[in-house]
């Protein structure tokens, strides 16, 4: 099966998280949704947790934009923020 990276609406499981509290809004006003990691990703993932913490971090600091689905956050009035 092969899967393309913009079909993200498939993968099984996705969440939104609701931020607003964190920035003193209604906490629905703010908030990011992420969907689950692919195998290839997790597995990365695991690799990195036997080597070192800040291997590990920086594993998760490049899969996340990939793992962000959405989100309302702003540079500005008019230029929504990229994920990474």
């Amino acid at each position: 099966m092969f899967v393309k990276a913009k079909d993200y609406e498939r993968f099984l499981i996705k969440v939104k998280i609701n931020l607003g509290q964190f920035f003193d809004k209604a906490d629905d006003d703010v908030f990011v949704v992420l969907r689950e990691m692919d195998t290839f990703n997790t597995l990365k993932l695991n690799e990195q947790l036997r080597e070192s913490e800040l291997a590990t971090f920086m594993a998760f600091k490049e899969i996340l934009p990939e793992v962000i689905v959405d989100h309302n956050f702003y540079a500005d009035e008019k230029t929504k923020m990229n994920n990474t």
